[in-house]
């Protein structure tokens, strides 16, 4: 059985096959292969331990017990897992982690139990068309579910950095939000968030999402893909690369957060995105801060000059959503406009 080292870590932690153990500090190699690390079978090249174990999750939680090591020592200690039916070869390489990181996936069981389940539940919000006072559509905002209590994304997507499970958690979160919307029979549009710095390769790891798209039967044109963290993405090509995958097939692409400052408006021409959602510092009392409105101004100008349509987060009051739509913005977002909520709201504007 074949597995693709970032898709599937949660799936293959639970089997067997070979670990393959390295360290530069001799010594650390010295000691495990003299400890019982419960292996079915090892082997010992230099500095290089490859051991055959029945379930690598357990093999994990066993050497952090028997074998003590400093956090710098767990730190230096190299390990990767080929699976049953994996062949060794230059992908090894992607399943190396230090054992710091894999003690950490196991003993954070919350985020692998709500991975491994897809407890996952979406609440919708709002998204009102400002020009046309109607629904434009929905923002999918994922929660995850653990132990009977809500995980807020934030808290999730902590964890899964830390455990290098970025790419699981923003996949499922892609998918649980295509099928709730398409349970409760959405017809308009969808902001779906996606976090690129998940993304390896477009064309494998949104190819899973594009096929449920399909077979949802949504019109990729009601699909907004909103780019979130643009800060963590070092390679702006590979960003770019991945927006014009999403814009090959149909989907609208949404910039989040937008703020101003150089390196804010410099992503907004870099990436030109379809919607640019104005991030609530701005937004949250902008009828009495005239700093707030050169701001904004200064941004709306450079939408309109490049055809983005704007949307405006964070309005909490009346006074604010006058402001906005006195000013051009072309949809808006809000407390005041509608909460997130498990059942899809229609909204009406006065």
């Amino acid at each position: 059985m074949s597995f693709c080292s970032k898709c599937s870590i949660v799936k293959r932690m639970e089997e067997g096959g070979e670990v393959v153990l390295y360290s530069p500090q001799p010594y650390i190699i010295s000691r495990l292969e003299a400890s019982d690390l419960g292996a079915d079978s090892s082997k010992l090249h230099h500095t290089t331990l490859v051991l055959k174990v029945t379930c690598f999750r357990e093999f994990v939680q066993n050497l952090n017990r028997s074998v003590s090591l400093t956090q710098a020592e767990q730190e230096h200690l190299h390990i990767a897992h080929v699976a049953p039916g994996e062949a060794y070869g230059p992908d090894l390489l992607s399943k190396v982690r230090p054992l710091a990181q894999w003690v950490y996936s196991t003993e954070n069981s919350r985020l692998l139990k709500i991975l491994r389940d897809e407890s996952l539940t979406v609440h919708f919000q709002p998204v009102v068309d400002l020009d046309r006072n109607r629904l434009y559509g929905y923002e999918c905002l994922s929660r995850g579910v653990a132990d009977g209590s809500l995980v807020s994304p934030g808290l999730l997507i902590q964890d899964a950095r830390k455990m290098d499970l970025l790419f699981n958690l923003d996949l499922l979160m892609r998918k649980t939000c295509l099928k709730s919307a398409s349970n409760a029979d959405i017809e308009d549009h969808l902001f779906i968030n996606f976090l690129p710095s998940a993304v390896y390769n477009p064309e494998f790891c949104l190819r899973e999402t594009t096929k449920l798209i399909d077979s949802l039967q949504i019109d990729p044109k009601r699909i907004v893909f909103e780019v979130v963290e643009t800060e963590q993405v070092e390679d702006s090509s590979h960003l770019i690369k991945i927006l014009n995958y999403y814009r090959d097939a149909g989907y609208k692409i949404a910039l989040d957060d937008v703020a101003a400052g150089y390196s804010g408006l410099l992503q907004l021409l870099m990436l030109r995105p379809d919607i640019m959602k104005i991030d609530r510092a701005i937004i949250d009392g902008i009828h009495l801060d005239e700093a707030k409105q050169t701001i904004f101004k200064a941004m709306m100008i450079i939408a309109n000059d490049y055809g983005i349509d704007t949307l405006a987060e964070g309005i909490e009051t009346r006074e604010d959503l006058d402001y906005l739509k006195a000013n051009g913005v072309s949809m808006g977002q809000g407390y005041y406009l509608g909460k997130p909520d498990p059942v899809p709201r229609k909204v009406l504007i006065q």
